[in-house]
């Protein structure tokens, strides 16, 4: 069998199977290995796990079809931005795509991200940096990388929004935050994600440790970032964003329990159902089960199952590709059908 053959067997494993996911406990949930991935246009990228690292495989969403793939050594992941199960991780243009490292919770030391180039399927370079970061975004364009940095490797809730440039392959000196309120610290866990179409905007539906909800507005193009306090919700605990044209709205059970103007940041109207309001809302996750640090827990493709397709893949080694300025090493060299 092919390596390509034994690929397209793991996906559609995968797929049939639901796919397994990996939570770090940290202010963010992690990287996905399996599960749904992460979709631009008709097009589906999902990192499946190999006996040699790790095979990130582009998908025809229409028909299921493996279309290519990109080997890579070492254990990465579609970042996985909130606990709802949202991703992220390819840029609006479909030019750029991130990939988060697996690895222990709060661990600290460094991180590594590898860039693929989403159009031929090949490893672009690994960023490297010293320290807890984790993926939060990218701008449409791809130049521009957001991360959320952990302060200290006990503390959850100490963490900074960073601007990583990768044109020019440096981190940006200072935190991203909202300068209407820049004395007011951030500190939640990411209940939900919504996008704009365009990419430009990222909207993160956080909760605090005091059960209020406030959502987060990071503008990926300009690099600034606005924090909108929410009055106190009546959730039972499982509520999402949905964009609306104009309107950010806060969504639970069928009823918009708040809705903010996206132009002035204004939190407007009162909760009503969601059949009187015009609001179609945003396609439900899959349900996860949540493991004690509140990370979701996929159900797993049973070993034998998926284990039969993987293992047949044959990882053609070549020279590990130069990285970047920041210091990392190439995590693979690329290989194609």
């Amino acid at each position: 069998m092919s390596s390509r053959t034994a690929v397209v067997a793991a996906v559609a494993a995968v797929l049939a199977g639901g796919g397994t996911a990996y939570g770090d406990g940290s202010p963010v949930a992690g990287v996905a290995a399996g599960g749904p991935g992460v979709t631009w246009g008709a097009l589906r990228y999902v990192a499946l796990p190999t006996p040699a690292g790790t095979a990130v495989a582009q998908i025809d969403r229409a028909t299921g079809e493996v279309n290519r793939y990109v080997a890579l050594r070492g254990g990465w992941g579609v970042p996985q931005v909130a606990f709802d199960g949202s991703t992220a991780g390819i840029s609006a243009s479909g030019r750029t795509l991130v990939l988060g490292q697996n690895r222990p919770p709060f661990s600290g030391g460094r991180s590594r991200f590898a860039l693929v180039n989403p159009v031929k399927m090949r490893l672009q370079r690994i960023v490297t940096l010293r320290g807890a970061f984790f993926f939060d975004a990218i701008s449409p364009d791809g130049e521009s990388m957001y991360l959320i940095q952990l302060s200290s490797s006990g503390n959850a809730l100490g963490y900074a929004v960073r601007a990583y440039d990768l044109r020019h392959d440096r981190l940006v000196p200072g935190a991203i935050v909202d300068k209407t309120e820049p004395d007011e610290r951030m500190a939640g866990l990411p209940v939900s994600r919504a996008a704009s179409a365009d990419g430009v905007w990222a909207y993160t539906l956080y909760e605090k440790p005091s059960g209020r909800y406030f959502v987060h507005a990071l503008d990926t193009s300009a690099g600034t970032a606005r924090c909108i306090d929410l009055p106190r919700l009546a959730s039972q605990g499982s509520p999402r964003l949905a964009i609306d044209g104009g309107r950010l709205h806060v969504v639970e059970g069928g009823q918009v329990l708040a809705a903010v103007d996206r132009a002035s940041f204004d939190v407007t109207g009162s909760p009503a159902p969601a059949a009187q309001s015009p609001t179609t809302p945003a396609k439900p996750h899959s349900p996860a089960r949540r493991s004690a640090d509140g990370a979701p827990v996929w159900v797993a493709v049973p070993a034998a199952l998926f284990l039969a397709g993987l293992a047949l893949v044959v990882v053609r080694r070549r020279r590990p590709a130069r990285g970047g300025r920041s210091g990392g090493a190439a995590a693979g060299a690329p290989s194609g059908p």
